[in-house]
C-alpha cells in the first residue's frame, strides 16, 4: 500500500467506532480508529494478535483497500484519457446501419438505450465535422483553381496587351518606312520631275 494523504472512511466504520466506544470502552474505540488511520494513510497493519481484528478490522481494511484500488485504477485510466470504452461509436453506427433500433443495439451491447443514443449523436456530430472539413477543403481547392484561372486570364490579357503593343509598334514602324520610302520616291520623283 502506498503512502497517501487521504483515504475513504465509510459511515459504517464510524458507526462501528461509536458502538465500540459505547459497548466496550473509549480506549478500544481509540485504538481501533488509530489502527484504521495507520492502515489507510500508511498501509501499516496491526499484529495478528491485536484485538482490533476481533472488533472487525478486516471489514474496514477491505473497504479501504477496495476504495484505494478504485482510486488508483481511475487515476491510471485518467492518464490514458479515461476508462476504456466497452464499445466504440463505430460499432454502434455499424449496428444502426444494419437497421437495428436503439433498444436492439442496447440489448446486443449490454448497455442502456441512452448510451446508444449518445454514441449515435457522437457519430452524427463526427460525420458533420468530417463533412464540414471536406466541404471547406473543396471550397479552398475551388478558390485555388479560381485564383489560378484568374491569374492565367490576367496573364493572357497582359500577353495580349503586349502583343497588341508590339503589333502597333510594328505597324507604326512599317507606316514610317512606307512614308519614308514614299517621300524618298516622291523626292526622287519630284527631283526627276519639273514643275
Amino acid at each position: 500500500m502506498i503512502n497517501t494523504q487521504s483515504f475513504v472512511l465509510y459511515e459504517s466504520v464510524y458507526k462501528h467506532i461509536e458502538t465500540l466506544k459505547n459497548r466496550v470502552s473509549e480506549s478500544a474505540a481509540l485504538h481501533y480508529i488509530t489502527s484504521i488511520m495507520e492502515f489507510g494513510l500508511y498501509g501499516v497493519l496491526p499484529p495478528d494478535d491485536d484485538e482490533v481484528w476481533v472488533y472487525g478490522f478486516e471489514q474496514a481494511k477491505t473497504s479501504i483497500y477496495a476504495a484505494k484500488e478504485r482510486y488508483n485504477k481511475s487515476k491510471e485510466n485518467g492518464k490514458k484519457g479515461g476508462a476504456p470504452e466497452r464499445y466504440t461509436v463505430e460499432q454502434v453506427a455499424e449496428l444502426k446501419e444494419q437497421g437495428l433500433t436503439n433498444q436492439e443495439i442496447a440489448n446486443i451491447l449490454g448497455c442502456c438505450e441512452k448510451t446508444v443514443e449518445r454514441k449515435n449523436k457522437a457519430y452524427r456530430d463526427s460525420q458533420r465535422q468530417t463533412d464540414k472539413t471536406e466541404h471547406n477543403l473543396k471550397e479552398k481547392e475551388n478558390e485555388n483553381l479560381n485564383d489560378k484561372k484568374t491569374d492565367k486570364q490576367n496573364e493572357n490579357i497582359q500577353n495580349k496587351k503586349i502583343l497588341n503593343a508590339n503589333q502597333n509598334d510594328t505597324e507604326k514602324k512599317n507606316d514610317n518606312r512606307k512614308e519614308n520610302n514614299w517621300f524618298c520616291l516622291y523626292d526622287n520623283t519630284v527631283l526627276n520631275q519639273t514643275p
